[in-house]
């Protein structure tokens, strides 16, 4: 099994291409109940392109401890990897040259990093069900020094895959009683899908600009379970994190110069509940939350994912969707020393911050095609 990093490098590019359309809305009511005009109607007409699977690159590092994980290197179109992606698998030099020979100097002559080798079994899962296995072999050393790694062929990730988990076994064709089998672990490569007609729709952002995709790409797809994933990030860029005032009080700090005083700060915790329109927003659904969850393949180690899953009736053609955000402050104090002012009760929830999250202010949703599987 393998543990996944995505890491943004500058071989990742593009973005899905989800359709994200916006709705204005009628001045009293939460829902759209209006057509939208000529240029968005455009936008949903244009939402139908090709699916573009990409390609992406993994690669082997070492963790601190001492096992290994594999990492996702470069992706196109995004971070995500795919049911129909091609994978290739990348072992920087060093890492394969410490697997087989930990005692032993790095080599100062890339000839002798080129009698390396690396055969990776890539496993594909049904979720528990073994749906086949592929072997990715290098080809060719590619830099040089500690920037050369071993650079397999592709392999194509099938139908219905939501696992992928990578077995990597290093050669030493300069020593051949040299041989390590690698397994990553502890956890595997999440794929992307492999369940439709059931489909992710993530809202996140990327700096400053707010965006929504699809990560299976195309449209949502009706009489499907779907997943709706709000980003940590995302809440803090729409409710101005960095603006938001979460002192409790002071305590006194032992420094290199003696005691001084300094503010003490709160835990942020956020709200969050979404509110759907499955009839063209004729109605909407009461809000509900989104729960929060720290291990979300949606994002990244250490990221929270706030979750919900809504199931779209085969009727439905449009979603219709808005986001409620509030933001809290717990006066926790249990973890200071030395306390002089408290400003508030130990444990007191505060409200910081309530906000819609809609794409044109009051009134308006974010609106999505549907179309049938």
């Amino acid at each position: 099994m393998l543990k996944v990093r995505v890491l943004r490098t500058a071989r990742a590019s593009g973005t899905v291409g989800a359709s994200l359309v916006f709705a204005s809305g009628v001045a009293g009511s939460i829902g759209c109940t209006t057509d939208p005009p000529a240029p968005q109607r455009e936008l949903l007409a244009r939402a139908v392109a090709p699916l573009n699977a990409g390609s992406s690159v993994l690669t082997f590092q070492p963790t601190a401890s001492g096992s290994y994980a594999v990492s996702l290197l470069s992706a196109t179109p995004d971070e995500f990897v795919r049911v129909g992606q091609s994978v290739a698998i990348d072992v920087p030099a060093w890492v394969a040259w410490d697997a087989l020979h930990p005692s032993d100097a790095f080599p100062s002559t890339d000839a002798r990093l080129a009698q390396l080798s690396a055969t990776a079994k890539l496993a594909f899962y049904d979720r528990a069900t073994l749906l086949s296995t592929a072997t990715a072999k290098t080809r060719k050393l590619v830099g040089t020094g500690y920037g050369a790694a071993l650079d397999s062929n592709e392999v194509l990730v099938p139908p219905k895959t939501d696992l992928l988990r990578v077995t990597l076994t290093i050669r030493d064709a300069g020593s051949p009683a040299s041989v390590v089998t690698l397994i990553a672990g502890p956890e595997d490569v999440t794929v992307f899908g492999g369940e439709l007609p059931d489909k992710s729709l993530l809202f996140d952002n990327t700096g400053s600009t707010l965006r929504a995709r699809v990560v299976e790409q195309g449209h949502v797809l009706s009489g499907s379970q779907l997943t709706i994933g709000y980003s940590d990030w995302r809440a803090d860029q729409v409710v101005d994190k960095t603006s938001l005032n979460t002192q409790i009080g002071t305590a006194t700090f032992n420094g290199r110069f003696g005691p001084y005083v300094a503010p003490i700060y709160g835990k942020l915790g956020y709200q969050i509940a979404y509110a759907a329109s499955l009839d063209g927003g004729a109605t909407f659904a009461p809000e509900a939350p989104l729960a929060a969850d720290t291990a979300s393949p949606l994002l990244g180690a250490g990221r929270t994912a706030y979750r919900a899953a809504l199931a779209i009736p085969a009727t439905t053609t449009q979603l219709l969707l808005y986001f409620h955000v509030r933001v809290t402050l717990v006066a926790d104090y249990s973890g200071v020393v030395n306390v002089n002012t408290k400003w508030y009760a130990d444990g007191q929830v505060l409200m910081l911050k309530d906000v819609y999250d809609n794409p044109s202010g009051a009134y308006t949703n974010y609106q999505f095609p549907v179309d049938v599987p």
